[in-house]
């Protein structure tokens, strides 16, 4: 029986940087974070690990990252349990992205909130997140 599944992530550095620095904020490794991400994403979108199903319009998810032709030069590995990687696949597939696009664009996604939620937290507050995700009109110092 398998107990997680190991998923490794082609990152862009400046997302590389965005995750470890997102992680260091919130105290919990970058897996955590990813997964955690992922799964309040498919949450969002009506997918759940129990089999129920709230769906949204396909393909509305709008949070995919949007990535400048380049070098995906970074890696990242994460290990997923079986019943959130189907569930978060199911998602990344129903939002017509990449499962990789679903997992950085949802923990994107996350760290913005996490930004706005906890105005206390002086390291998610340097975080410069890339738009979409960084609506607040102010950046941060470039992390």
């Amino acid at each position: 029986m398998t107990t997680f599944r190991s998923v490794t992530l082609r990152v862009t550095e400046k997302e590389a940087r965005l995750i470890e620095a997102g992680a260091s904020a919130l105290g919990v490794s970058k897996s955590t974070l990813i997964s955690t991400a992922a799964e309040i994403a498919a949450h969002q979108l009506g997918f759940f690990e129990d089999g129920r199903t709230l769906r949204t319009e396909p393909g509305s998810w709008k949070d995919a990252p949007v990535r400048d032709k380049g070098s995906l030069d970074s890696q990242i590995v994460i290990s997923l349990n079986p019943l959130e990687y189907q569930t978060i696949r199911k998602a990344a597939q129903w939002s017509f992205v990449s499962f990789p696009a679903f997992l950085i664009g949802a923990t994107l996604r996350f760290l913005a909130t996490c930004k706005n939620t906890q105005p206390g937290n002086p390291e998610l507050a340097a975080l410069s997140l890339p738009p979409p995700y960084d609506t607040s009109g102010k950046s941060g110092r470039g992390k």
